[in-house]
């Protein structure tokens, strides 16, 4: 009975690997080829922006709009990421979820005023916005060691949070939030339960190296957006799109 036991967990085990080193290679080839393509395709559309390039769905449940999820940090993550959104077109969101850690409440409040304020100048946009706070998984300054700990009781109850949400696409800029929400995503991206693209925008500071975040997650989104052309020569699987802050 417990070699049937063993011989089964050892089975799912290497399943799941076999699983996820298939869908890293395929996000991997994809990533080249979207590189590889860009040039190309700016020639052929010079008016494009760079926020453009977020926005794809053919989703009848929601009218074809997006379901983006945000994953906010502290200070200066936050600041980025809703420079960015700010510039998303409104007409093609269905439903905005920000996330954010249960101690951030100042993330949420600046989050809630620039919905405020893009409601005022798109009354008829027709977004739903949604807030949701998980543990943080590393306080500021905190020792790696134990943020391990903490990483995996967010990663646990993030778990529970993801399966409710339907993304189309999760957008992040490297707080440490958003790995074990990342993570969360890419098992059930991996197990078939949901196919939700990942985004990883990069820190407009980070100019010659990676944030911790961003090399956790380098190998394993399937977009890594960097803001200078140094960071794409080291890491050639980042995307260059400029400074899109």
């Amino acid at each position: 009975m417990v070699s049937s036991f063993l011989t089964l967990g050892l089975s799912f085990i290497a399943l799941v690997l076999i699983q996820t080193a298939l869908y890293i290679h395929k996000t991997m080839t994809l990533r080249k080829q979207n590189i590889s393509n860009y040039p190309t395709f700016l020639q052929s559309n010079p008016n494009t922006t760079n926020h453009d390039q977020f926005f794809s769905t053919k989703d009848p449940s929601t009218k074809n709009r997006l379901s983006i999820g945000i994953v906010l940090g502290s200070g200066g993550h936050t600041s980025e990421i809703l420079s960015l959104t700010k510039n998303f077109a409104r007409g093609q969101i269905h439903t905005i979820n920000y996330i954010h850690a249960n101690t951030d409440e100042g993330s949420k409040s600046r989050a809630e005023q620039q919905e405020l304020e893009l409601n005022m100048i798109y009354p008829n946009s027709g977004v739903k916005v949604r807030y949701f706070s998980i543990p943080r998984a590393r306080e500021v300054g905190q020792s790696y060691f134990t943020s391990i700990f903490t990483t995996l009781w967010s990663f646990w109850v993030t778990l529970f949070t993801t399966l409710t949400l339907k993304h189309h696409i999760l957008i992040v800029n490297g707080p440490g939030s958003c790995v074990p929400v990342c993570f969360v995503v890419l098992l059930c991206n991996i197990i078939g339960i949901s196919d939700t693209s990942i985004v990883f925008v990069e820190s407009l500071t980070r100019v010659k190296q990676l944030s911790l975040s961003g090399k956790i997650l380098y190998y394993f989104v399937d977009r890594f957006v960097v803001h200078w052309p140094q960071l794409q020569d080291r890491y050639p699987l980042a995307e260059y799109l400029g400074i899109i802050y």
